[in-house]
């Protein structure tokens, strides 16, 4: 192996991967040098290559104690500490919380001392007990130089499981839903948090346990709205696009005039609701407007006494976004009509109404029946211009974009644009960045669903200005990084979902199941032979639903509406007609499998222009799915009301109108929350769903 592979390995990046036709394919050398230049390791020839390897053999001895030690909870944990050679030291934690102190047991295991520069280095084992509480430690190392900390984390070794009166999984199944999307003949535009109350109230009547909705993390809004949901500023806050105006507590402090002229505002707004495409720049700018002057003339000495409190709780983290976010406005000539957006308080008052209103949704979601109420969506990363790449850049990677490998369905492969973790730094900093971003997330949810959980234990990274193709796999820890999600999932009593679906190492669904975590399940890609696999075979553990929003609802997969785009686009690497002829076989196994188990009538024919045949075929796909023994069963609400268009094409950017589709029927009239129940197509799906 070269010294250039050894480095890389040193680094943990893979110098080779398999792809998703089973092939083995090698990281080039000009590859594995741009992602060691991007960590900040010169490899740009044998001699620093060599010294490069040096120095990473010799790291872990230059530190005291590690940065951070994730430990499961029932399990002895070792923890490596180094010393000057023969001097002495002891080790305890100490609870954050509780304040509780644990001394720690030196372990009778000799290692040889290591020269660096011109000191001899010892190492000395200690182990962290099995019987500790779950939390957050302090790890302090008291030595002849001081003492040194570190942090210690103790998780929970499985996810909490919710059973049913015999003692099994209990199943639940649920709507997802992109909820920028969905909107109700009261929005401002665009879907929001009061939607969402609205949306979780008309399911919860047909008996819906969940409402799986798309990330509402932070968004740049400078120069314009950022339509991707899974491309944010800020994993660590909510974007106030989807705010109420008039859920706000200072709207019924309002005068009649003022609160006159916020209803004329609204007004305007419920006028976006009528176009073909969502206008998040006019929406905001309406909404932003009443915000403002909820926030300068309808505030109390009591509500100013709470946003001082939750600034304080906050702390640097959100003042350092606050600032940040009217940093941008000043850049962007926002503020010379408009000076509260000028003002850090106004950006922290609109993120606890942000706060406010998502427990809100969340409470009025189990009060109407609900068992789990809103479960999010953990965006993978931000965007490279974001306020996270500025004000976590320390643990961010530059130079270097996540994406993913080409495979069937995306066949140049994807770059998301969006800087990655690095391991090394992450580690450093005890996780905390990490943990700030999956504590907002799951905050106030009866589940976490994490987007591609695959890069918790590793991501493609792609060097600036090269093709997805010529990225590699970097890997991570993911014993620390999972266990730290469950720890957050057990703090609130929340599910974790991880979507493992894409090019993956075998062992990681085996994994993930052993710690308890759900995977996600298709019910499109579940194929055996071209033939529908048999959804009672599916897993236990995991998230079934027909389709996903990045394919076309369920009656626009059916009539190959994803194939004719991506032929539109030229985002093919096969000829057109051999993506159809697929589909048309994958169509006739769904067809029969379906008449074989009673969903369809024998002299059945599908017709693609016949909004009945696609119908019966989608439902009929929908009542075999519900076979499944998985815990999770979720139906799309683009699914509800026959919608066909394609809300997301991987692998675009302005080509196509991605995230800007509303929720609307087959013939493209937008339906409102409160005429969903009344759809054909919900009608029909409650047959199979509601109970």
């Amino acid at each position: 192996m070269t010294l250039l592979r050894q480095l890389a390995q040193a680094h943990a990046i893979g110098t080779d991967y398999v792809a998703f036709d089973g092939q083995p394919r090698d990281i080039s050398d000009e590859s594995l040098m741009a992602i060691l230049a991007a960590m900040g390791v010169d490899a740009s020839d044998e001699q620093a290559q060599q010294h490069a390897l040096q120095q990473a053999e010799a790291a872990p001895w230059r530190r005291t104690v590690p940065g951070c030690t994730v430990a499961h909870q029932g399990e002895e944990k070792q923890v490596l500490v180094h010393v000057p050679h023969g001097s002495h030291v002891s080790v305890d934690v100490v609870h954050r919380q509780t304040g509780q102190r644990t001394p720690l047991e030196q372990l009778d295991h000799w290692v040889d001392p290591k020269q660096l520069d011109d000191e001899l280095i010892g190492r000395a084992t200690f182990a962290i007990p099995a019987g500790l509480a779950l939390g957050w430690y302090d790890l302090r190392a008291h030595t002849v130089n001081g003492t040194v900390t570190g942090t210690v984390a103790i998780t929970p070794q499985y996810a909490r499981r919710r059973e049913n009166a015999e003692g099994g999984a209990q199943q639940f199944w649920g709507g997802q839903v992109q909820l920028y999307a969905t909107t109700s003949e009261s929005s401002w535009g665009t879907g929001d948090f009061a939607d969402l109350t609205l949306l979780a109230q008309e399911l919860a009547k047909d008996g819906a346990d969940f409402v799986l909705i798309n990330p509402v993390h932070a968004a740049n809004h400078y120069p314009q709205v950022t339509a991707s949901p899974y491309s944010p500023t800020s994993r660590r806050f909510v974007d106030p696009m989807y705010l109420r105006p008039q859920a706000c507590p200072e709207y019924t402090q309002l005068t009649p005039a003022a609160r006159a002229r916020v209803d004329a505002l609204a007004a305007q707004a419920q006028q976006l609701n009528e176009l073909e495409l969502l206008d998040r720049d006019r929406a905001w700018a309406l909404k932003s407007a009443a915000l403002q002057l909820l926030y300068t003339e309808g505030m109390t000495r009591s509500r100013k006494h709470e946003l001082e409190t939750f600034q304080t709780v906050g702390g640097t983290e959100l003042a350092d976004f606050t600032a940040w976010f009217a940093e941008q406005a000043a850049n962007h000539g926002a503020g010379t009509d408009e000076p509260t957006l000028l003002e850090t308080d106004y950006h922290a008052w609109l993120q606890l109404n942000c706060r406010e209103q998502l427990a809100q949704a969340q409470q009025q979601a189990q009060a109407a029946g609900m068992d789990l109420g809103v479960v999010h969506d953990l965006a993978v990363g931000v965007d490279s211009r974001s306020a996270d790449a500025d004000l976590l850049a320390a643990a961010l990677v530059k130079g270097i974009h996540v994406g993913a490998p080409p495979d069937m369905f995306n066949q140049l492969g994807q770059d998301w644009g969006q800087p990655p973790w690095h391991p090394e730094e992450l580690a450093a900093q005890g996780y905390k960045p990490f943990w700030d971003v999956i504590r907002s997330s799951i905050r106030d949810a009866g589940g976490l669903r994490i987007d591609h959980i695959l890069g918790l234990f590793r991501l493609w990274w792609i060097p600036e200005g090269q093709l997805p193709g010529a990225g590699a796999y970097v890997y991570y820890d993911h014993e620390a990084l999972i266990g730290l999600a469950l720890l957050a999932a057990h703090e609130s009593d929340a599910m974790l979902i991880g979507e493992d679906l894409g090019t993956f190492e075998p062992w990681v669904a085996d994994y993930l199941a052993s710690r308890g975590l759900l995977g996600t399940t298709i019910y499109f890609f579940e194929q055996d032979q071209g033939w529908p696999r048999d959804a009672a075979g599916y897993r236990t553990g995991a998230l079934a639903s027909v389709t996903t929003h990045d394919l076309p609802p369920a009656a626009g997969y059916l009539s190959g509406e994803h194939i004719r785009l991506r032929e539109r686009l030229e985002l093919l690497t096969t000829d057109a007609s051999v993506e159809y002829d697929g589909l048309a076989a994958q169509r006739d196994g769904l067809i029969k499998n379906a008449q074989e188990r009673g969903f369809l009538l024998e002299d059945y024919v599908f017709d693609a222009d016949d909004e009945q045949s696609v119908q019966e075929l989608m439902v009929a796909c929908h009542r075999d799915m519900l076979r499944a023994p998985s815990q999770l069963l979720g139906v799309s609400v683009v699914d509800m009301v026959g919608q066909r268009i394609v809300q997301n094409q991987p692998g675009t950017s302005w080509q196509y109108p991605n995230w800007c589709v509303p929720v609307a029927d087959a013939a493209g009239r937008r339906v409102p929350v409160e005429r969903l129940r009344s759809q054909p197509q919900y009608q029909e799906l409650m047959k199979v769903f509601a109970r």
